[in-house]
């Protein structure tokens, strides 16, 4: 019953009703059933603009250089407590905000109000460099989730 519901998966081996247990296993996997339903999140750095524009753009237009999170999944994540950093453990907490499937978000570096498309890092300075650096996102939990290097 735990395998055909869901809850269990087949260890092979050789024993008599290995090939039942595997056809039950392989059904309830079918229509996404029991552990079998579970889809982890498929969020991702989907854009790094760490270079502003102008000559001195990062310094002076700190909200041109930005990072987008796709949410490329088919479940809204709430990305609260995660964190997106650099090499140099810069880092941006994420605050309550509900990334819905198919959606984009987009961290700039410096100052604004948070709403529905954009969150705002709060950084008086440039934080991503322009000749090299990796931007890491890490979900609530401390685990890598993505990263993106130039």
């Amino acid at each position: 019953m735990l395998i055909k519901n869901g809850y269990a998966r087949v260890y092979t081996g050789e024993f008599k009703k290995e090939d039942y247990y595997i056809k039950l296993e392989e059904e309830a996997r079918k229509n996404k059933i029991g552990l079998w339903n579970y889809s982890p999140p498929n969020v991702k750095i989907a854009y790094v603009h760490y270079d502003a524009a102008g000559e001195e753009g990062d310094r002076l237009h700190l909200n041109d250089e930005y990072v987008v999170i796709q949410n490329a999944g088919s479940t809204a994540v709430n990305l609260q407590y995660w964190t997106l950093e650099d090499e140099a453990n810069h880092y941006y907490v994420f605050p309550d905000f509900t990334l819905m499937p198919g959606r984009n978000v987009t961290v700039h570096t410096g100052s604004g109000v948070d709403n529905s498309t954009d969150l705002f890092w709060g950084s008086g300075r440039p934080i991503w460099n322009n000749n090299h650096d990796t931007a890491f996102l890490y979900n609530s939990e401390g685990e890598l989730v993505d990263s993106c290097q130039w």
